[in-house]
Order: C-alpha cells, then sequence, then structure tokens
C-alpha cells in the first residue's frame, strides 16, 4: 500500500515536469518565432519593403503586443507614406489611433501619434488625441506643447446668414435672408424655422413671431422641438425666457416684452406679471436691469423689487439682454463703469470707460478710446491697445484694429490672424461664427475646451 502511495506522488511529480517541459518547449517556440518575425519585420523595413514588414510587424503583435513594436511600426508607416508606397492612409491612422487606445496611460503614446498626425497636416486627428489625453489626465511637456500648436487650427466652412445670435441654450439664433431659423451648437441645422423673427432659445424656449394661417402674424412660444406653446397678443418684441425666483424662492419663468413704447414682464403663461419701464432686460442669476422713465437704471429680482437702493446712468447687457450672465455686473453709477457680484457689492478699485459683459474668464473694457480685458476679479489681463475688442470665450479674445477682426489668447497673442468683418464667440464644441464677403459662416477649431 505505501509502495502504491509512493508510486502515486512519482507519478504526479513526473506529469507536473512534464507539463513544465511542455510549456517551456511552447514559450521557448513562441520566443523564437517573436525574434524570427520581428527581424524579418525590420529586415523588410530596411529594404524600404514597407507593406511587408507592416504585415510582419502585425504578426509581432499577435504573439506580443507591445508599444516599442508599434512604435518601430508607426516609423515604417512613416517611411511608407514619405516614399509613396502608401497613399491611402485612412487605415493607417486608424492604426495609430488604436495604438493610442492600447496604451491609453502612457504619454509616449499620445506624443508618437501627434509627431505622425502634425507631420502630414491631420490637425483634427492630432486634436482628438489631444482631447483623450485632456480627458484621461495624461501629461507631458511635448504633449502640452501640441496643445497649443494644435488649439487654434481650424476649418473654415461657408454659410449666407444674414443675422446670427450667439449661442444660448446650445442652439443658435440665425437669419438667412429674410426668416429665421436654428442650428445646433455644431453648426448643423437644428430644426425648421421660417420664423419673421425670434428671440434666443433660453430655459427651452424662444419668443418667435410666425405666420398665421388667416395671413396675419403672431406672436407665440416655441419649445425645442417648435411646438407652439402659448401665443403672446398685443406684444412686439421679446428678448425670450429668463429664470428668477418668486417671493418663495421657487423658480419662475419670465419674458421682458415690448408692448407699444413700454416693456412689461409677462410669465411663460403669457399673462402680464409686473412693470412698465422704457427698457426691461432679460432675467438671469434673478437679476434683471430695467431703465425707468427718467432714464435711469436700477437691478431687479424676479419680484419686481430693486436689489439695491444704487441708481445707475448705464448697466451693461450682452446680446440677449442679460445683466449679470457671469454672476458679475458691469454698471456706471456716475463715476465710471465698475464690477458689481450678485449681492451688488464692487469687486476691487477696478474703474474703466466702457465694457462688453463677461461670456467667460475675461470681459473687453475700455478705457478712453482703447480696449483691453479683465478679469472677473478685477484685475487686467491685457491693457487698453486695441480699437475694439470682445469678451473672451473659451480661450479666445476677439480684437479689433482698423476695421477688422482677429483673434487673440490669454497672453496677448495673435492666434488667428485671418480677418473678419465681425466675429462671434467661440462654444465649447469649437464652433465659432465669423462674418465676411457680408455673410456669417463659422470656423470649426480642431480643438476645443480647456
Amino acid at each position: 500500500m505505501k509502495n502504491n502511495k509512493v508510486l502515486i506522488i512519482i507519478g504526479v511529480i513526473l506529469l507536473n515536469i512534464l507539463v513544465a517541459f511542455m510549456i517551456g518547449q511552447s514559450f521557448l517556440g513562441k520566443t523564437s518565432q517573436y525574434e524570427k518575425t520581428l527581424v524579418e519585420a525590420r529586415t523588410f523595413a530596411q529594404n524600404e519593403l514597407c507593406s511587408r514588414s507592416i504585415d510582419k510587424y502585425n504578426e509581432v503583435l499577435v504573439i506580443k503586443d507591445t508599444l516599442d513594436v508599434q512604435l518601430e511600426m508607426l516609423e515604417v508607416y512613416e517611411k511608407g507614406i514619405d516614399i509613396g508606397e502608401f497613399t491611402d492612409t485612412y487605415d493607417i491612422f486608424a492604426s495609430v489611433t488604436t495604438m493610442v487606445d492600447n496604451y491609453r496611460e502612457d504619454p509616449i503614446a499620445y506624443e508618437s501619434a501627434c509627431d505622425l498626425f502634425f507631420k502630414y497636416g491631420k490637425y483634427e486627428e492630432c486634436a482628438n488625441i489631444l482631447m483623450k489625453a485632456r480627458d484621461l489626465h495624461v501629461t507631458s511637456e511635448k504633449i502640452e506643447e501640441y496643445r497649443e500648436q494644435v488649439r487654434y487650427q481650424y476649418t473654415k466652412y461657408f454659410s449666407m446668414y444674414t443675422e446670427i445670435l450667439p449661442m444660448f441654450d446650445g442652439i443658435y439664433t440665425v437669419k438667412a435672408e429674410d426668416t429665421y431659423t436654428f442650428l445646433n451648437k455644431e453648426g448643423s441645422p437644428d430644426f425648421e424655422g421660417g420664423y419673421l423673427y425670434s428671440s434666443s432659445f433660453s430655459e427651452g424656449y424662444a419668443f418667435v413671431k410666425g405666420t398665421h394661417p388667416d395671413g396675419e402674424a403672431r406672436n407665440f412660444l416655441i419649445n425645442k422641438e417648435g411646438k407652439r406653446q402659448v401665443y403672446f397678443n398685443g406684444v412686439d418684441t421679446s428678448s425670450g425666457v429668463g429664470k428668477a425666483k418668486d417671493a418663495d424662492g421657487n423658480s419662475v419663468y419670465l419674458l421682458s416684452c415690448k408692448v407699444g413704447d413700454v416693456y412689461k414682464y409677462y410669465d411663460i403663461n403669457g399673462k402680464e406679471a409686473f412693470g412698465e419701464y422704457s427698457f426691461a432686460g432679460r432675467f438671469r442669476n434673478n437679476v434683471a436691469a430695467v431703465k425707468e422713465k427718467d432714464g435711469n437704471w436700477k437691478l431687479i429680482n424676479g419680484t419686481g423689487e430693486a436689489i439695491t437702493d444704487i441708481k445707475f446712468t448705464d448697466v451693461v447687457l450682452n446680446e440677449f439682454d442679460e445683466c449679470a450672465p457671469k454672476g458679475i455686473i458691469i454698471a456706471n453709477s456716475g463715476d465710471g463703469y465698475k464690477l458689481y457680484d450678485l449681492s451688488v457689492n464692487q469687486i476691487s478699485d477696478f474703474v474703466c470707460d466702457g465694457a462688453k459683459a463677461f461670456v467667460d474668464d475675461y470681459a473687453a473694457f475700455k478705457k478712453e478710446d482703447l480696449w483691453g480685458f479683465v478679469g472677473t476679479d478685477g484685475t487686467v489681463l491685457i491693457e487698453p491697445q486695441y480699437d475694439d475688442a470682445k469678451s473672451f470665450s473659451n480661450l479666445m479674445g476677439a480684437v479689433k484694429n482698423g476695421e477688422m477682426w482677429s483673434f487673440i489668447n490669454p497672453d496677448n497673442e495673435i492666434v488667428i490672424p485671418e480677418e473678419f468683418e465681425d466675429v462671434d464667440y467661440l462654444n465649447d464644441k469649437g464652433i465659432c461664427f465669423v462674418k465676411f464677403d457680408g455673410y456669417w459662416s463659422y470656423l470649426k477649431m480642431y480643438y476645443y475646451g480647456k
């Protein structure tokens, strides 16, 4: 019995030795095949037989996928393009993108991909790689250098809009010849408009003027599907829906509407709410600016009450008639334009002679006849030196010298030297509308976001 146990133990040991031997042989065989195939791939590359080399590199990667081999193969792709062997580069660049996906935490993969894309002017592909690195928090000095080189590369698209409102609520309101329609934030048509007038979308609604079947023009509110919500009888125009708070702190939606020679606020159901002003702006952050009949401006909350006793000679509004789009109010009480928070406390001792509303981190301001840029804390970023300027949006500011506009970065460097008749703001999807030859078209930046 004891002998049988000894024999069983010896058998198990021998079996394990046999399995280990077979695994070792298999491993050595694979190693041998790996090295042999890698030598063949390199030899074909040296002889400028790039297609055959790539085939062998792919065989190598099936055996063992490493970044070093991927980078070698990248050099062969580059050589094949340079000598004219590879003319269809789609699969090549797709392969490079796959390499980055496989080694998504290694900065070298991103750097090498950008080397190739940038060399051949594939800025969009390079930008996509850099945005992946940004989203995964992968960075290096070289990656950041490429980011700055690619950030302001773009394609110019041609369209024929005669007017445009900056994007709001993810939608552009544009005018083509005589009617208004809507574009999404990518610059593509969102849904059919054909309206005689339209505000921007805000809080999911737009105030529009359309032709009724009886032939008369009617004003009404539409949602983002273009469905009519309520008619506004007796109202001439409106800058659209603003969000405020009622006396109990609940959200309310109000529209500043022009009715004859005065402005009044209406609720979202088309009922008159309060007010009778020479002008009334749209609510945002529970603040709106209104101009009284004596010519002074005041700031009100959603119940129509003044939020400060200060009377202003002017309040800066944006293109949507809002006075606090970034939670910063710019107003003049008689001794220059100053920055205020939502409680109308002055921010720093900054004073200027004119300003544009904040869109992002820096607003355009004027001293005497020249324009510069100031931050939300009142710190001057760029001293006044331009004939005109528009506030920064997504790290790009518009400046005007003479009759034409171009773009700068926060370091006051010209990043888009091409000149335009007028410009809009850069949105978070890399779209920036510009005007040339009398019509609005747009630039599509390859890299977008911070």
